[in-house]
């Protein structure tokens, strides 16, 4: 079909000239360590479908393994994998760009698949006219191809909650073995994907209810209680099967690591999984790395918190809204009223009971994660989109008066998808509607991986090497980067400030005038390291004291080095403090913003008063953590 192509095309043209966004080299080091032989297993605390799926074209490519990494064969790493990535995806010996797109590909495929999903679904319920609007609007939709276009587990998971649901609902509606083991074999490929796949059983009770209560005929409780055990049997030999039927690869891990500690219930629950070997003992170490995983600071909109906001994914999912998608959906919602209202329900009206999949899965994955806290991305909530689109698509059963109303209608909104597809391109992650002023403006609303994941080194190259033949390019450029791509592979030209990811030989003692180019997500302080977020006034009274330190141990090597670490890291955030009080002076990408700064701005931005002085009380959660 011509818009599948071209989704295809366009998350290629997303994936094509992009570094390494955040989680994608352990990622793919971990999917394919789980399926090459020369390779002992990575574990990334994420389960291991998703990221076979990843790698799995990362073995026709054969890359190269590190020497020190072979040798272990007989271990699953216990390390975090975010140095092993890296190093194995920016291997000399080794095709980075081809596989970065081979394993980018991988995802677009099941974003293909999803897509397919969702056009004959709303094709069924609604009429032709329904799936092409729902079709269309998913491929020109700016979330769906930057998340389509990275090797993330993301897309991976919404496809096996859609696949799941759909399942099972063909199950309630005319129970059957063959249709149980369908459903149990993509619930176990949902386990053992993505831990929120243990939210399911909510989804399928409130699919049952609205079977028990609307589905005509009714369903028999007697007649479904042989499919829902032969489903929870496959479901569990799937997961094993994705584990490779066998409890533990290698040298089995110490009992110490599989125990997240304490007598609560997910310690017990992992002791006795692990004593009678009940689940795969990757599957436990995974598990036990999301049970302990602590808070994390948050931005929303100039806020910040530890505890997350409980409107962080409503709003976000506002801002990334195209108005085309929201105009469909109000349409939609008229066209359901109508049907309720109206004599004529089943020619006009939206069939809100074959929507139910779909609509189950939006409305507990929605409120999940709202109630969750754990604001990083738009990602996160990325299940929730097919119920979106399936509904956008009902818009297509409003009554119209005039017959061409409704091909004018369509053209508006493909017009509309289109254009702001144009606008954004090849910057889809950065994408912000006008609601949200547009995305040079998305920095202020939200950072991260709802704004930008490391992707930009290759822009960030090319407008260095171009600026250094202008006038003035030969004034320093210091550059602040959000990501976990090695900036060195790319030939960047500047000397580094504080960056997410640290892996940087040397740093600037002294900063000079010249330009200076921060990731949006380092701007807002929402960098590494121990001092993060508005600019605290216990910040400003630590800078200071430290200043002074600097001056007292010139003679003192060890104690000056110790000193200057935690300096130059307050350094940085009272300059971004600052800087988030001007508009940038040029752009290279929406979310990498560059300022010019004479000596007078420099001196203002680092010795003048306090750019702005927070009380820490004033940030929920952030004094305790």
């Amino acid at each position: 079909m011509a818009i599948l192509a071209l989704f295809a095309v366009l998350c290629f043209d997303a994936a094509r000239d992009k570094s390494a966004a955040y989680d994608e080299p352990g990622l793919m080091l971990a999917g394919y360590s789980y399926l090459a032989r020369d390779c002992p297993e990575v574990p990334t605390r994420n389960l291991r479908l998703s990221e076979m799926w990843i790698g799995l074209p990362l073995l026709a490519l054969q890359p190269r393994i590190a020497d020190d990494l072979r040798r272990e064969k007989t271990l699953v790493i216990d390390r975090d994998s975010s140095d092993l990535g890296p190093a194995f995806l920016y291997d000399a010996a080794n095709r980075t760009e081809s596989m970065l797109l081979a394993s980018r590909m991988a995802v677009a495929a099941a974003a293909i698949v999803l897509g397919w999903i969702l056009f004959a679904a709303s094709r069924r319920l609604h009429g032709p006219a329904a799936g092409l609007l729902t079709l269309t609007l998913y491929c020109l939709n700016p979330v769906i191809i930057s998340n389509s276009a990275l090797a993330t587990t993301d897309l991976v998971t919404t496809l096996l909650f859609a696949l799941a649901a759909c399942a099972y609902w063909r199950l309630l509606q005319h129970p059957s073995l063959a249709r149980a083991a369908w459903f149990g074999a993509a619930f176990g490929a949902l386990l053992a994907a993505k831990f929120s796949g243990v939210f399911f059983p909510l989804i399928a009770a409130i699919l049952l209810a609205v079977r028990w209560k609307a589905g005509p005929p009714p369903v028999r409780a007697r007649s479904l209680v042989l499919p829902h055990v032969v489903a929870a049997l496959v479901a569990y030999g799937t997961l094993w099967l994705a584990y490779g039927l066998r409890y533990t690869h290698g040298a089995p891990l110490d009992p110490s690591v599989l125990a997240p500690g304490g007598d609560g219930f997910s310690a017990k629950f992992i002791g006795l999984c692990s004593h009678w070997r009940l689940l795969p003992e990757s599957y436990l170490y995974d598990l036990q790395g999301l049970l302990v995983r602590l808070g994390r600071l948050s931005f929303l909109m100039g806020r910040y918190s530890i505890v997350g906001f409980w409107s962080f994914f409503p709003l976000i999912l506002f801002f990334k809204t195209p108005p085309a998608l929201m105009l469909a959906l109000g349409l939609a919602a008229g066209a359901a009223l109508t049907g309720l209202r109206g004599k004529e329900a089943p020619r006009a009206g939206v069939d809100l009971y074959g929507m139910a999949p779909f609509l189950a899965v939006g409305a507990v994955y929605g409120a999940i994660a709202v109630a969750s806290g754990f604001n990083i991305g738009i990602r996160h909530i990325l299940p929730v989109f097919p119920a979106l689109f399936v509904a956008a698509g009902a818009a297509a059963r409003i009554p119209l008066r005039r017959r061409w109303t409704g091909p004018a209608l369509g053209a508006v909104l493909l017009a509309g998808s289109a254009a702001e597809i144009l606008v954004v391109r090849p910057n889809y992650l950065a994408y912000v509607n006008e609601f949200g002023a547009g995305p040079n403006n998305g920095w202020r609303l939200f950072v991260d991986s709802s704004y930008e994941w490391g992707e930009d080194l290759p822009a960030v190259r090319r407008w260095i090497d171009a600026r250094a033949s202008r006038p003035g390019g030969d004034r320093p450029v210091y550059f602040s980067y959000f990501g976990n791509a090695r900036i060195d592979h790319y030939g960047i030209r500047a000397e580094l400030l504080p960056q997410e990811a640290e892996r940087r030989t040397s740093v600037p003692v002294n900063l000079r005038p010249g330009t200076y180019i921060i990731c949006a997500t380092m701007l807002q302080g929402m960098g590494g390291g121990p001092f993060r977020g508005p600019w605290l006034r216990k910040y400003e009274e630590a800078y200071h004291e430290l200043f002074n330190a600097l001056l007292t141990h010139q003679n003192e090597p060890a104690l000056w080095e110790q000193a200057f670490r935690d300096y130059e890291r307050l350094r940085f955030l009272r300059l971004c403090a600052y800087l988030r009080k001007r508009e940038p002076d040029s752009r290279i990408t929406p979310s990498v913003l560059v300022y010019e700064l004479d000596e007078k701005r420099l001196e203002e931005a680092l010795g003048g008063p306090p750019p702005e002085s927070v009380d820490e009380a004033s940030i929920k959660g952030l004094a305790a953590e």
